[in-house]
């Protein structure tokens, strides 16, 4: 969020600092140039929806980088082809693991006529006595393509309205640790390790994405273009993009 607040800010900034030049700036696209490629970030709220599981992934970084090159800038309807690097992380899931224990262990075990009870935490320090912890992390490609339509198609400000698609290529990689107590033995009278404390594996994938937009370009001065954007990017997403036209 503190990212995104900065985007804000540095957009405000360039467009009262194009004030001065906006006499100077060519209102019609012509002028300019009809070609513009941008670099843009794009802020992830709540999970992105792309991966197909019950898994809440969310953003790791605030902002996304990416780039876009789009023709026919000007026109009624301009054609954007871009890329997003995404890093995204579900969250992690601890079990704990029970002993059973009672009053009187012998060297076998716990007799039949003793009293048992399932720990997971140590006695006295309230510790968890050995645990299991799964961590997962993505990161996704994203190839699109997006058609916007320009509601106008001259002037310093003109709102749009875009849609597209495109693939992602992911790769998940899940994370599963083990955590045994260092005094476990004393605790439950005998011995206990996992068979597999540590284990990382990936998975790669592909899948589809869809993008719904709307949003305004800005042109402070000659050749400079400010998008801002907000929709439905395999998520609610909101984008700020700087570029440059010709």
């Amino acid at each position: 969020m503190i990212g995104m607040k900065k985007a804000i800010m540095v957009v405000l900034f360039m467009f009262f600092m194009g004030w001065p030049v906006y006499g100077q700036t060519p209102s019609t696209g012509s002028e300019q140039g009809n070609r513009a490629i941008l670099f843009e970030g794009t802020f992830l709220k709540g999970s992105a929806e792309f991966f197909g599981d019950s898994k809440e992934w969310s953003s790791v970084k605030s902002v996304f980088p990416g780039v876009e090159v789009r023709f026919k800038q000007n026109g009624r309807m301009t054609i954007g082809v871009g890329y997003q690097r995404w890093q995204l992380d579900a969250p992690s899931e601890t079990y704990l693991t029970g002993f059973l224990v009672c009053d009187r262990p012998t060297a076998g075990g716990c007799p039949i006529s003793a009293n048992t009870r399932t720990i997971t935490h140590h006695p006295q320090t309230g510790e968890p006595l050995a645990s299991t912890t799964f961590a997962s992390e993505a990161e996704g490609h994203l190839l699109s393509s997006t058609v916007y339509v320009n509601i106008l198609k001259k002037g310093k400000v003109r709102p749009f309205v875009a849609g597209g698609g495109g693939v992602v290529f992911l790769k998940k990689t899940f994370h599963t640790t083990s955590f045994v107590h260092p005094n476990l033995k004393d605790v439950i009278g005998r011995e206990f390790q996992f068979e597999k404390p540590e284990n990382t594996y990936s998975a790669n994938s592909v899948s589809a994405s869809i993008k719904t937009v709307a949003g305004v370009n800005i042109f402070p001065m000659s050749h400079t273009v400010i998008s801002l954007s907000g929709g439905y990017h395999n998520g609610t997403v909101f984008n700020l993009s700087l570029g440059y036209i010709w």
